[in-house]
């Protein structure tokens, strides 16, 4: 107990001191008497706040750094954020995870428009960014730190939540190509726009490369790896009024990468590929009751992921395998914010989960086959949690929270 309340006393008295000796130059106000915030985040609190009233570390990469960095995809986006480190062991399309603060890639929840995106036919449950395009992001949020309250034992280390891209203003038409060594190609497709209270976006991203050998050429490895990505996604939205409106989410990957089986000399494996499907989909609704007093989110989602890893037999490995990991997850999520007071946000949430997995695996060789099947497996949790928000005078911003799953 009293490790918590040092923790508590530390983030409040930090917070405490960088808004004290910014709050001439970051809360300015306008004629209303409300101050302007400057970087506004979603996930540390699943409410608007600003990065200057939260006690946790946060880095937000706007759709401006987004462009300006000519990456091709979020992982070498990521690559250089503070206090992330990342792994991929081979080349383009290989397994790409990312780790906060030296934690294990299976404890950073990855979220996509509010999806959990973190694979359930992984039996480590990490998230795979190495089929992602900037094309359709529009934001990054890096949440630095545990954050179990809101989110559950997946983000004991941090959360990376993305947003993509809002349609506004009238319709548009975005096509983009280009190309590069090793055959490589980066194309992109895609129509948004508003008319009315509808919104809508809808994308298409392929990346391909002939690449290179990921056991490295310098020991005599000469077969190229290869990676053909197709990305679709699509966001539309409808505002009934100005209280409420609902939103719906659509994305689909489908990659195909070629793998070695090991690094050094006959490292080389032309036949040993692995190919990935994903899909999911998310319906919310929001709700602003009372003049603000109550607002509420109401959403369900859905998300799969099949991973199959195939090789032949070869003149340095004679034996062949196939394999594949199919797993889903459903969830209904519905959080309630009381604004009780200008200085205070309650918050309250439940969301029900089910996670469902299933594997095959086939190994033949020259002792005989072998066979490793395990039946689809349900886990189901509830969780509840509150969440207590309070400013005092625009110079200490704390928060306190509970959360119970079964």
């Amino acid at each position: 107990m009293t490790n918590i309340k040092f923790i508590i006393f530390f983030s409040t008295f930090l917070i405490t001191a960088i808004a004290s000796a910014q709050n001439n130059d970051v809360h300015k106000t306008d004629s209303s008497g409300f101050y302007k915030l400057t970087d506004v985040v979603i996930s540390a609190s699943k409410t608007s706040s600003s990065t200057l009233e939260l006690a946790n570390s946060i880095t937000v990469i706007d759709s401006a750094q987004i462009i300006n960095s000519n990456q091709t995809n979020v992982f070498d986006l990521l690559k250089s954020e503070y206090g992330l480190s990342v792994t991929q062991p081979g080349g383009q399309g290989a397994l790409s995870t990312i780790n906060i603060r030296g934690s294990n890639p299976e404890h950073v929840l990855v979220l996509i428009d509010g999806i959990e995106m973190n694979m359930t036919s992984d039996a480590a449950n990490v998230y795979d960014f190495a089929n992602l395009p900037v094309e359709q992001v529009n934001r990054i949020e890096i949440l630095r730190g545990p954050q179990s309250t809101l989110y559950g034992s997946d983000a004991l280390a941090g959360v990376v939540n993305i947003i993509t891209n809002k349609g506004t203003g009238n319709s548009t038409l975005l096509l983009s190509a280009e190309g590069g060594s090793y055959k490589s190609f980066k194309g992109s497709a895609g129509v948004s726009g508003s008319f009315n209270d509808l919104n809508f976006v809808l994308s298409y991203a392929r990346i391909q490369s002939d690449g290179f050998s990921a056991s490295g050429e310098k020991y005599g490895n000469t077969e190229s790896d290869g990676y053909a990505g197709n990305n679709f996604s699509s966001r539309i939205g409808y505002d009934f009024n100005k209280q409420s409106g609902m939103n719906f989410y659509f994305r689909y990957t489908k990659a195909k990468t070629d793998l070695d089986q090991f690094g050094g000399k006959f490292g080389d494996d032309p036949s040993y590929i692995y190919n990935l499907e994903e899909f999911t989909t998310r319906a919310e609704g929001y709700f602003n009751l009372f003049d603000g007093l109550w607002d509420q989110k109401l959403g369900v989602s859905y998300h799969k992921n099949l991973r199959e890893y195939n090789f032949d037999s070869t003149l340095y490995n004679p034996a062949s395998s196939d394999s594949k990991y199919d797993g889903k997850k459903y969830k209904l999520d519905w959080q309630n914010n009381f604004n009780l007071f200008r200085s205070n946000i309650l918050s309250a949430g439940i969301d029900f989960e089910t996670e469902e997995a299933e594997s095959e695996y086939y190994y033949n060789s020259s002792f005989g086959p072998y066979e490793s099947l395990i039946p689809k497996h349900q886990v189901s949790t509830t969780g509840f949690y509150l969440l207590d928000q309070l400013n005092i005078d625009n110079r200490i911003f704390t928060s306190v929270g509970i959360r119970y799953d079964h």
